[in-house]
């Protein structure tokens, strides 16, 4: 097996995850995240609730394209290149701003849902996802920022 088939396989095993993802996402946000309000007996901010999960929705899913296009840029073998550095510094400001999103959240639950225990593991959850998502996204850019240094000298020398 070539690098090539190897990476072309890869990527598509990951395209496949980023679907799966985005769909059950999405199956969160219609069928599980109605159900929350009355586990954490917060009727009277269910709708409040519900907004809360599609807004933080949105760096995800932006998270889950840009993934989508790194993989379609391996399949490409374009690996090591200033777009693929300025894709990853972008899902770490994502994760960045998912895990606001939940220290806000995290904060509205202490002060308005009186230490709502579940509410709070939930959302002390996603936090910490978001935390792990941005340092990760990271490290990569400094790694392929430091690959990409390593190509430019390689083309370099003849």
């Amino acid at each position: 097996m070539t690098l090539m088939m190897k990476l072309n396989t890869l990527s598509n095993l990951f395209q496949t995850l980023i679907i799966l993802t985005a769909c059950l996402g999405l199956a969160f946000l219609l069928f599980v995240s109605p159900e929350l309000s009355s586990f954490f007996n917060i009727q009277k901010y269910n709708t409040w609730l519900q907004l809360f999960f599609w807004i933080t929705a949105i760096p995800v899913y932006y998270i889950l394209f840009s993934l989508w296009r790194l993989s379609t840029d391996f399949k490409q073998e374009r690996l090591f290149t200033a777009e693929t550095k300025k894709r990853l510094k972008i899902i770490a400001y994502a994760g960045i701003g998912e895990s606001i999103f939940y220290a806000f959240s995290l904060t509205c639950g202490i002060i308005f849902f009186k230490i709502n225990l579940p509410f709070l593991i939930l959302s002390g959850l996603f936090f910490f996802i978001g935390i792990i998502i941005a340092i990760i996204a990271a490290l990569l850019f400094y790694l392929f920022d430091a690959a990409e240094q390593l190509q430019q000298d390689n083309d370099l020398t003849i």
